[in-house]
């Protein structure tokens, strides 16, 4: 809209035919322009999901100049669902115990983001059971949270752990134990955005435990333009045997063997100051 320091309000009309019209929302105050240095600013109406053909906007100016519009359109949110990279299947150790519960202990043989593990259950029909979730660390076990699995959707846990081992307890009460013949386990997809020029070589090195995240300028364009990135996919990754890393050669620290002369030193200093003095004393007292 035209900027505009009036005071107006609006009615929200819905229609399938426009002929009849109905209200979706009436009497809805519209905002005053802010001082800016552009000559027009977006007015935002909200109103409950319809599904409504057409929209009719109705702007009460009460006999006074209309309100100079220049575009219109409906913004919608677009909802990303989440991918995941499925990890290899872990060694499953289960025990059924008296107390009602089943314990279920996956071993993984090594350290992986874990944020989804997905059930086959085959048997009951139908179950609605509690699970807890522990994360196994030094051979004790860290709760994470309490969940449920039921018959009907899918038999997925969601939760976020870094670790080799996890540790579930099924609340069985008095249902028999669940028929479980396998558990995947996956992890959130992670992406790396770079800005590629054309012509030059790029080599992706990781599995550096050190390394720190990165801080730069092109994140801040990705979040607010929310620009398209096109995707790049890779093969299996394997170990690259023909790259080393480059030794750096560093050099001995000496500054230890510093200190420890100047000490020795400064005990001979104070030997022969204090052997003197005793000479001086003696000589005196002859």
């Amino acid at each position: 809209m035209k900027n505009a320091a009036v005071q107006r309000t609006a009615d929200l009309l819905g229609s399938d035919d426009r002929v009849s019209w109905y209200a979706i929302k009436e009497s809805i105050s519209l905002t005053e322009a802010s001082e800016t240095k552009l000559d027009h600013y977006s007015q935002s109406l909200s109103f409950p999901t319809t599904t409504y053909k057409y929209l009719k906007i109705r702007i009460d100016n009460k006999k006074k100049n209309p309100l100079k519009i220049i575009q219109i359109g409906i913004y919608q949110n677009k909802v990303h669902m989440a991918r995941f990279d499925q990890l290899p299947n872990p060694v499953i150790i289960r025990k059924d115990s008296t107390n009602k519960t089943s314990y279920l202990k996956l071993k993984f043989d090594l350290n992986y983001q874990l944020d989804k593990l997905h059930f086959h259950i085959t048997a009951p029909k139908y179950y609605d059971r509690t699970v807890s979730i522990f994360q196994g660390a030094d051979g004790q076990k860290i709760f994470i949270k309490d969940t449920k699995i039921t018959s009907g959707v899918k038999n997925e846990l969601y939760f976020s752990a870094r670790t080799n081992e996890i540790q579930l307890e099924i609340q069985n009460d008095d249902n028999s134990p669940l028929t479980i013949n396998g558990i995947r386990a996956f992890q959130h997809s992670e992406f790396i955005i770079s800005y590629l020029e054309k012509g030059d070589a790029y080599r992706l090195l990781f599995d550096d435990f050190s390394a720190k995240l990165p801080s730069y300028d092109l994140a801040s364009f990705t979040q607010k333009n929310k620009i398209e990135l096109p995707e790049l996919t890779h093969s299996i990754v394997s170990k690259n045997s023909d790259f080393e890393l480059r030794k750096v050669n560093t050099k001995p620290d000496y500054k230890l063997l510093m200190w420890i002369g100047l000490a020795i030193a400064g005990l001979v200093l104070l030997f022969l100051t204090f052997r003197m003095l005793n000479e001086i004393n003696v000589k005196r007292s002859e």
